[in-house]
């Protein structure tokens, strides 16, 4: 048949880097945290280094792993993740609508989430909160700093939430808006609006107040929205 191509048996560094994923679902390994290196892999598995770095290297580039050079091998966020976003996404191939309707779901997804963590966050939770917009405030004048402030704010809100499917969608959904906060549109967000609103969402939470929370879930995300209408082309 035309247009088909043969399927490749599966290689050495394939079924090694299935392995490693099991290693690292097994040992429970969470974001941030290092793995061996590559040579007591390499001695630990019966394989040569060269196969363990070609089986490294493809964990690296499904997103689950980062190499970095002279320190070390570390887990990403969404090694332990049902769905994870494409790894060749990229702020270059999104457009208008694509945001658009990015927007409209995460609206949606967020709302839902933000009704749930209202009723079930914790005081500990809360209190973690705090302190994530307490350093955010820190760092308004360091935009990647502020915004991974913000991130862990949202994700402390979503794991409290109890529903994990719809945490992960939320969480995969929001990082194609941050690649266009960070990188697009960071010159023109007022950071210090945004946290006025972080805090009055903040303070929703704290006092169980659902229609507070949503009405700024539903504000912030509105503004986002007028920034692409403004700053992105049909």
């Amino acid at each position: 048949m035309k247009g088909i191509t043969k399927i490749k048996k599966q290689s050495l560094s394939d079924s090694l880097a299935a392995e490693i994923q099991k290693y690292i679902t097994k040992n429970k390994f969470k974001e941030g945290d290092r793995l061996p290196s590559t040579t007591e892999m390499a001695k630990d598995y019966g394989v040569g280094v060269p196969t363990l770095r070609e089986a490294i290297k493809k964990l690296e580039t499904q997103g689950f792993i980062d190499i970095k050079h002279g320190s070390g091998i570390y887990i990403k966020k969404y090694v332990n993740s049902l769905f994870i976003p494409n790894p060749i996404m990229s702020e270059y191939i999104m457009d208008k609508d694509n945001l658009m309707e990015i927007i409209e779901i995460q609206t949606l997804l967020e709302k839902h989430l933000i009704s749930k963590a209202v009723g079930n966050i914790s005081k500990i939770q809360i209190m973690k909160l705090g302190e994530i917009l307490a350093n955010a405030r820190e760092s308004l004048k360091n935009k990647e700093e502020y915004l991974n402030h913000i991130e862990n704010f949202y994700r402390i809100l979503g794991k409290s939430a109890g529903n994990f499917i719809i945490n992960e969608l939320v969480e995969i959904i929001s990082s194609y808006l941050y690649i266009e906060v960070k990188h697009r549109l960071g010159k023109k967000v007022s950071f210090k609006e945004d946290f006025e609103l972080e805090c009055m969402l903040f303070n929703a939470i704290k006092v169980k107040d659902i229609k507070q929370a949503l009405e700024v879930v539903d504000f912030r995300l509105s503004k986002i929205r007028d920034m692409i209408r403004e700053n992105y082309k049909d």
